[in-house]
């Protein structure tokens, strides 16, 4: 009895070990390339290994294909370089955190004035509620305000054109001069918020030499603002004293 129950635990251990190392060898192999690690020193191995979702090792090709299972595929990288795979980093955190928010901060903590375009026909009508956001908040002058207008021209399903050709064609730096005086204002313009604005005449004088900007028929600056002077205005809203400069000009 004795000698069956130990031949019968040798069988059975013999059984487990195969089937335990092949559930441990690597799904797939990649070798004889360039691994490019991406680690603290960006080093470089040969090749990887990968079991399940996970990379299970790196190193020369000699070390990882020696933990090759029967059911390993193996891909020879003929010495090409293999990058780890990159999340699309093209986000727009920014204008998405704005809308989370919005409905949980006040305007005047966020330091972000929405104007409403649903009733908007005519220039006029959102001059109109410009006035009435300044006067409102009565912002002390030289203040910088930051007024993100309730458009979006991003798709199909957003904002009537003709919204647009009163935002981009009929609004100007000028026009919002008239409502907003003694403040640099800046709006957004149904884009995300980097790729452009509109600005009236104090905030211009500030960007004229640090970016790309519109010009009229006659060459003036009419306020519409691009990449890489829409960049620079962002920093100008967030806590300014009247009259601080964000940063020296350049130049």
């Amino acid at each position: 009895m004795k000698f069956h129950a130990r031949a019968l635990a040798f069988l059975f251990t013999a059984l487990l070990v195969p089937v335990w190392a092949a559930a441990q060898a690597p799904d797939l192999i990649f070798h004889n390339g360039k691994i490019l690690t991406v680690d603290d020193d960006f080093s470089s191995a040969q090749a990887v290994a990968v079991t399940g979702q996970r990379i299970s090792a790196v190193g020369s090709s000699d070390d990882v294909l020696a933990t090759v299972g029967p059911d390993t595929r193996k891909i020879d990288l003929k010495g090409r370089t293999m990058v780890p795979g990159l999340v699309d980093t093209h986000r727009h955190m920014y204008t998405y955190s704005e809308r989370l928010y919005s409905g949980l901060f006040t305007p005047e903590q966020l330091e972000r004035y929405p104007v409403d375009w649903r009733g908007v026909r005519t220039k006029e009508d959102v001059l109109s509620q410009v006035r009435g956001i300044m006067e409102r908040y009565n912002f002390p002058p030289g203040k910088w305000v930051y007024m993100t207008n309730q458009v979006n021209f991003m798709s199909n399903e957003g904002s009537p054109p003709e919204l647009a050709r009163i935002l981009y064609d009929e609004l100007t730096q000028w026009e919002l001069d008239k409502v907003t005086p003694d403040n640099p204002v800046l709006m957004s313009m149904g884009i995300p918020n980097f790729n452009g604005f509109l600005l009236n005449g104090k905030a211009m004088e500030w960007v004229m030499e640090n970016g790309r900007f519109w010009v009229d028929d006659s060459g003036r600056p009419d306020g519409h603002l691009e990449p890489p002077a829409s960049r620079l205005v962002i920093p100008s809203t967030y806590n300014r004293r009247p009259g601080q400069r964000c940063w020296p000009r350049w130049g």
